[in-house]
């Protein structure tokens, strides 16, 4: 039996049972020597079997040599023994969403497989995250009535951040009970910050933030940062009268 492996990170048990580790690519742009015609399917069915290993099974079409596996646009397995008709994906990140497709090739011509499966692995963990980094007066605010919530990522070494749930509220605290509610905003990953504007001087403001992944399970961190001098020592400028109760969010 042979295998061949369009990865780097060979490994022996790779080879014995058809398994390679995970990583994520641009999408797949077939060559001039590509055979879209017929019904080949390729990939046709998969499975996750954990929270970091995704099962493929592939059909070969009559007369080809070579089965090539792609996930997310990238080559990560190649067989040339017909009897093989599974592959396992090793080493992917719970939470993440993975896309693939199995080309055959028959005397020297790729044949694309018409069947593109979207696959995740088992997601029963949330993010590793430590929740709101800071809570400040958004800097040359001319109506000095804004906070500009920031973040850092999540940790690499859990599940992977599909968004985060920004949390506002007026008032000192913030218990278990009020992440229950709608957050005020959701930010989609790669936002690492929020402004939240018409918070109102010296009105008390807290705010919190949560990771979650794609099927909506997030970390249950409970820190809070505070704002205005009722709650810190810090806080917006007094401008006179307290103004209205209203937070409306805007990315940046």
């Amino acid at each position: 039996m042979k295998f061949s492996y369009g990865i780097s990170q060979l490994i022996v048990y790779a080879m014995l049972t058809g398994c390679v580790g995970g990583g994520q690519g641009s999408l797949f742009q077939p060559g001039s020597s590509t055979d879209t015609s017929g019904n080949f399917q390729g990939c046709v069915t998969g499975d996750p079997i954990d929270s970091s290993r995704i099962r493929v099974n592939f059909s070969w079409p009559a007369d080809a040599s070579e089965m090539d596996i792609y996930r997310n646009g990238s080559l990560v397995a190649t067989f040339t023994d017909e009897s093989v008709t599974s592959f396992i994906d090793l080493n992917l990140q719970e939470g993440g969403s993975y896309q693939y497709r199995c080309d055959a090739k028959i005397n020297g011509i790729l044949k694309q497989g018409s069947n593109v499966l979207n696959l995740s692995p088992i997601n029963v963990n949330a993010p590793i995250f430590s929740g709101i980094f800071s809570a400040t007066p958004k800097l040359n605010d001319p109506d000095n009535d804004s906070i500009t919530v920031s973040w850092n990522p999540a940790s690499s070494s859990g599940p992977l951040v599909s968004y985060y749930k920004i949390y506002a509220k007026p008032g000192c605290s913030m218990i278990g009970a009020d992440f229950q509610a709608p957050p005020k905003i959701i930010s989609t990953l790669g936002n690492l910050s929020v402004d939240i504007d018409g918070i109102g001087d010296e009105i008390p403001f807290s705010f919190a933030v949560r990771a979650c992944t794609s099927n909506d399970i997030c970390d249950e961190n409970l820190n809070v940062k505070y704002i205005t001098p009722v709650c810190s020592d810090s806080g917006l400028p007094d401008t006179g009268a307290p103004k209205n109760l209203k937070a409306i969010a805007r990315l940046f």
